[in-house]
Formats: C-alpha cells, sequence, structure tokens
C-alpha cells in the first residue's frame, strides 16, 4: 500500500509536469536494481488482510489497483515497461498496463501470474490485460488458472512484449525506444496513445471492481495465508474444500 500511494504521488507530479510546458514523450518503467521488476505484493500485508471485512477489503483492494493503474488516465504518452527480471503477480499486470514492454531473452522467466497457487484470484485487472493483450481466451484460461510464469520468450511469443533483448541490455533498449518515440510528433504521439487506450480500457474499471471483490472473499476463508506460506517455502499448498469457512 505505501508503494502504491508514493507511485500515485509520482504520477501526479510527473502528470502536471506533462501539461506544463514539459517536453517528455515518452516513460520507461522499471524495477530498482537488476534483478527483478516487482516481486509483487507484500507477504505481510497480504497476510494482514483476513483481520478485514470482505467489504473493508474490496474498497482497500480498488484503491490498491488504482494507485498503480492511475497512470493510463493521467499520463497521455507511452509508458515502456523494462523487464530485465520477473514481474510477479501484481507485477505483472502493472507489466501489462504499460504501453510497451521490453523483455529479457534466454529463459528469463518475466511475467508470473501465481494467484491461485497464492490462493486468490487474479487482480489488478490481469484477466482484462490478458485478454485485451490479443492472446487467445485459451492460452488465458491457461496461464491464470495454473498460475504460470512465461519466461521472455513464451511472452515474446505470444505477443505480450515488444522486444526481447540479454537481461544486462533490458533497460537500454527500452531507453532507446524511448528515445525513438520522442523524435516522432508529440500531437500525434498522444493523441493515438489516448485512442489505443481508450479501446482498451472500457472495461476496466468494472473489472477493477470484479478482480477486488472475488479477492475479499478469499481473504476472509480461513485457509488464507495456505498459499503465502507454500509459495514462500517453495511448497504445493494443500487448501481447503471449496465449501468449508
Amino acid at each position: 500500500m505505501e508503494m502504491g500511494k508514493d507511485f500515485e504521488a509520482l504520477i501526479g507530479k510527473i502528470e502536471k509536469e506533462l501539461y506544463n510546458e514539459s517536453n517528455v514523450q515518452a516513460i520507461v518503467l522499471c524495477g530498482e536494481g537488476d534483478k527483478a521488476f516487482s516481486a509483487g505484493g507484500n507477504l505481510e500485508w497480504l497476510h494482514s488482510l483476513s483481520e478485514n471485512s470482505v467489504h473493508q477489503n474490496v474498497d482497500t483492494m480498488v484503491q490498491f489497483y488504482s494507485s498503480f493503474i492511475c497512470m493510463r488516465q493521467k499520463l497521455p504518452v507511452p509508458v515502456i515497461a523494462a523487464l530485465q527480471g520477473p514481474a510477479m503477480g501484481a507485477g505483472a499486470c502493472l507489466a501489462l498496463s504499460c504501453d510497451l514492454r521490453v523483455a529479457a531473452s534466454g529463459g528469463t522467466p518475466v511475467l508470473g501470474f501465481p494467484f491461485t497457487k497464492l490462493g486468490i484470484p487474479s487482480g489488478l485487472g490481469g484477466m482484462y490485460m490478458l485478454q485485451q493483450a490479443g492472446i487467445s481466451s485459451t492460452i488465458a484460461t491457461e496461464i491464470l488458472l495454473l498460475g504460470k510464469t512465461l519466461t521472455g520468450e513464451d511472452a515474446h511469443e505470444l505477443g505480450l512484449v515488444n522486444r526481447l533483448v540479454s537481461a544486462d541490455q533490458v533497460k537500454d533498449e527500452a531507453h532507446s525506444l524511448a528515445e525513438q518515440i520522442a523524435k516522432m510528433h508529440p500531437v500525434a504521439v498522444r493523441s493515438m496513445i489516448r485512442n489505443f487506450r481508450h479501446g482498451k480500457d472500457h472495461g476496466l474499471v468494472d473489472a477493477l471492481y470484479r478482480d477486488a471483490h472475488a479477492q475479499a472473499v478469499c481473504y476472509n476463508r480461513q485457509d488464507w495465508g495456505v498459499g503465502l506460506n507454500a509459495v514462500a517455502a517453495k511448497e504445493e499448498a494443500n487448501f481447503d474444500p471449496y465449501h468449508s469457512k
């Protein structure tokens, strides 16, 4: 939640700059360091959600999602995700919400959707973004139901990333792509980005609410935390049956 608030504040600052004589034409979004784009949700925070009511968790998750997805409404320039390493869970959904993606080759895991292994359905618009990415519904369904992690090669073959380079070149390639875009006509670029997003985001708000409600239900089950602990221990979870509380 803290990172979400910081991220949203930064987006607001950039938004003001973009509408106040800024010449920024593209933005590169990357993880700190060289190991990962995002490791996903904070496990301690996720554990603590069991203490809240379902309706409180719905509100919490909608707020959490919005703090990241707001960049699609507030930044009228292309955002390029530099996936030098894994983008897991919410991190993968954030990467998909970017306009373009550069990923590491060599079998590096780059997009992970371990939600069902954690004990929750996908969130932060992950299912919606996969469907909007143009991959078949059968492939998207398998990825999410089995909690798959895609390598750079997998993601590139499915059309989920634009460029595939060695891990140590990902950030440079993302900046190179941004520089190429920055040479294009600024009005044309901003206009097309708005149109691209408008076409994709028509049902995004409803999808985010559905995700929030579905996850909130799981946070209040008695077996919440079993999946988190299993993933942390690199073990297979043993969840309670469907009709359990």
